[in-house]
């Protein structure tokens, strides 16, 4: 008895069935691999942000307030309050002895202007003399990072008490 082999010829349909859906997966694994990059740089640009925003609030806190490390100084002499040109402006960063950051590579650079003002304060009498005077300043602050790559400019207007202007 002769047995013959009967082959069946195979046209390698899996074989390129598998090679295509491995092509398709790997489309699928760099395409959300791209849109990962693409968050987590949104998320490290926000979180940039944010710090330069805190930075530039927490320098305006400081400039504000009464603070023994605050080198401006809100009696500064004004030579004549009618003349806006005479007004100084002081300004306040690491090269004035102004408090910086802890060393995670913010600086800020504050300027105080005097914007006017010697009105009385608000909520006390109005007879001569007996309420105290109110100048006006504009506090700017612009906060950046040691990498140039996020800044924040922040101003607020404040208000402080003088005896004379």
């Amino acid at each position: 008895m002769h047995h013959q082999l009967t082959c069946n010829k195979q046209n390698g349909a899996v074989l390129i069935m598998a090679l295509v859906l491995m092509a398709v997966l790997t489309l699928a694994g760099v395409a959300s691999m791209s849109d990962s990059v693409l968050e987590l740089r949104a998320a490290s640009n926000s979180q940039q942000f944010y710090s330069a925003f805190e930075a530039a609030q927490s320098r305006i806190e400081l400039a504000a307030s009464n603070n023994i490390r605050n080198p401006l100084d809100y009696l500064i002499n004004i030579p004549d309050v009618k003349s806006p040109e005479t007004w100084p402006v002081q300004t306040c960063n690491a090269a004035d002895l102004c408090p910086d950051s802890q060393g995670d590579g913010w600086t800020a650079t504050t300027e105080l202007r005097f914007t006017g003002g010697c009105d009385p304060a608000p909520g006390y009498s109005l007879e001569s003399g007996r309420a105290p005077v109110m100048r006006t300043f504009e506090i700017v602050v612009n906060t950046q990072n040691k990498t140039g790559a996020s800044h924040s400019i922040q101003v607020q207007g404040v208000r402080h008490p003088a005896a004379g202007c």
